[in-house]
């Protein structure tokens, strides 16, 4: 899963390939709402 900025540029990536440890979407969800919603830089920005 890719999460693009407006701007088009990459904010994250998640690749999981086995399908029993694959992250559900609700827990996706909710950490993209945290990081965002507090303005974390992206890994490499800071």
């Amino acid at each position: 899963m890719f999460l693009v900025r407006a701007d088009g540029t990459i904010y994250t990536v998640a690749l999981n390939c086995m399908p029993a440890a694959r992250s559900r979407i609700e827990d996706l969800a909710g950490a993209i709402r945290f990081f965002v919603g507090r303005d974390f830089p992206a890994r490499g920005e800071a």
